[in-house]
Formats: structure tokens, sequence, C-alpha cells
């Protein structure tokens, strides 16, 4: 493929979270395994990866998705995963006597610090995230003393502005707001419903908690979109910010496709006969006149994506054996 021009955005491949989960989930299991405890389990998905997954089932360390599950299945061993879980949770946990070893990111442990203080100080918490991403699930079940809502499209402002409304009737207390963000959420629509938050009561205490890494990766793979003939990003469908780099990137290049594996990428390049001079009809715009000119191929990876699968789909895209 000597006629393409293969970019990797900058910042690829797991961010510290996950890096500092993964390691430490094989590390600590071969600890115990040393110590003749052979089985252990996560609550959850430890990421959202599945090749990543795979190589935990292969390391004997269960993904099971109940607390109850993992208390009867007798596993005394359990991984709490990145994206958190509900207080409740992790006391049914403590109580059944099972040793938790916590690898919830610590950006979103910071979130659960937040909402946790607000709530005390009697503040109605709003989260602006996936309403059924284990992240705000579990940012919600941090608060016990006050409501609290989850806001994923401007769609559900009027609902909870209602519901608002009605609580100040009810007390006759003026409503205080404390916003947070799911740490993977889009900052474009995060902007956009935390601006209309702002007319939801008088007192709005707005704190964007999108981690830092998922606000460079998607200034990255924004730039890196208007600038390529084609772009692939490589995660997990499974994944919120594999999803948010895939929607920014498919907005500025209509050639845009999401790679899980290898094998699907192998997939995408034969139906697209990517031959280094086009893709499926598809010409470098760098020099429209130049039909010739050098196709320029975009490779954007999220939080949750292994380092070999970058370095696989680089070698592959770069004509090399995998």
């Amino acid at each position: 493929m000597n006629n393409t021009n293969v970019k990797l955005a900058k910042s690829s491949g797991f961010c510290s979270g996950v890096k500092n989960a993964v390691e430490q989930v094989f590390e600590i299991s071969n600890t115990l395994k040393a110590q003749g405890i052979h089985q252990t389990a996560v609550l959850g998905n430890l990421i959202h990866n599945k090749l990543v997954l795979s190589r935990l089932d292969q390391q004997n360390i269960k993904t099971i998705n109940c607390a109850n599950e993992i208390i009867e299945s007798g596993i005394k061993n359990v991984f709490i995963r990145t994206h958190g879980e509900s207080a409740a949770t992790l006391k049914k946990l403590q109580e059944a006597g099972l040793t938790i070893y916590d690898l919830t990111c610590p950006y979103v442990k910071k979130i659960h610090e937040m909402v946790r203080a607000a709530s005390q100080a009697n503040k109605i918490v709003i989260v602006i995230g996936d309403k059924q991403h284990p992240e705000t699930i579990g940012i919600i079940g941090q608060i016990e003393k006050t409501p609290s809502f989850v806001a994923t499209t401007l769609a559900d402002l009027p609902d909870i502005e209602k519901q608002i409304n009605n609580l100040h009737r009810k007390t006759g207390q003026e409503a205080q707001i404390f916003v947070v963000s799911q740490t993977t959420f889009s900052k474009a629509d995060f902007k956009k419903i935390s601006a209309n938050l702002k007319k939801v009561a008088k007192t709005v205490e707005i704190f964007n908690t999108i981690c830092y890494t998922t606000s460079v990766r998607q200034n990255e793979a924004l730039e890196i979109s208007k600038n390529s003939d084609v772009i692939f990003v490589l995660g997990d469908t499974l994944s919120s910010n594999t999803i948010k780099l895939y929607e920014i990137c498919k907005a500025h290049c209509k050639n845009t496709y999401l790679i899980e594996n290898t094998k699907h990428l192998a997939d995408v390049l034969e139906n697209f006969k990517l031959d280094g001079t086009n893709l499926n009809g598809v010409h470098s715009t760098t020099n429209r006149k130049n039909t010739s000119a050098k196709l320029k191929i975009g490779v954007v990876a999220s939080a949750s994506t292994p380092q070999s699968l970058i370095d696989s789909v680089l070698k592959h895209l770069q004509g090399k054996t995998v």
C-alpha cells in the first residue's frame, strides 16, 4: 500500500485508568493463584472490550454481572470494574465477606465523592450521561439523601424540570442543583445539556467531569477526521467512548468504519478493495485533479482498545503480515 498515508491519532489505546485496571487484575489474579486461589470474578465487564474480556476468561477470571450470583457462586475474591459500582452493591459484597479489589477509575471515584458531598448538602444531583451506562448507574448509586436524575438528551430536561418544580411546591424550598457528567460523554452534548440546565433552577452548579483524556481524544478525532479520506475507529461496540469517537469521525468523514478486531478490518478492506489509490472509488482529497495522490487513512483508538489491536491494524494497513 505504497500510495497510502496512514496516521494514528496521538492519544490512542488504554488510558491510565484502564491500563492500571488491566495490569492489576492480572497481577492480583496471579498472586492469588500462587496462594492456591484459582478462581476470581469481575462484577460486570472490567472494561468494554471483548478482546480483553476473552483474555480474562482464559485466565479463569470470570465476568459475572450480578452481585448475588457472585456471592452464591462461592467465589471469595471480586474485582470492581473501572466504571465503579453503587454504594449499596459494595456494601452487599462486604457483608457477604468477599475480598474486594476496587479497580474503579480514579476520575470516577472523584465524581463519587463529589455527588455524595452534594447530596449531604441537600443538593439535587443531575448526571449528564447515558442512562444505561454502568458508570452513570454507579454515580447515581452514591446518592442516598436527595433526589437524583440522569439527562442523556435535551428531551429529558422538561420532565426533570417538572419533577424539580413539584419538589419545590411540596417543600417550599428553592432547589439547589448539582450537575456532573459521565467521564466518557460527548463534549458537545454535555455543553448543550448543561447550558439548558441553567434554566431549571436559580442555583445550578455545573461541573464538567468529562475525563481529560476523553476530551483530548475527541478533539483529535475531530481534527484527524477533517483531514482524512478514510477513518478506522478501533474499539468495541460495547464501549461508550468508542461510539462517541466513531460518531465524531463519521460526521466529518463519510468513509468511517468501526473496527473491533483484525478479521473485521480484513473483511472491510476486502469489501472495499483497498489498492493504495482508492477505497471503493474514493480518491484522495489531497489533490482532486490527481487521482494517484496518496490516500489519507486516519486511525483512531479508544481508551479501552488494547495496544495489540492497534499494532496489528497498523501493520496490516502498511502491508505487513499481521
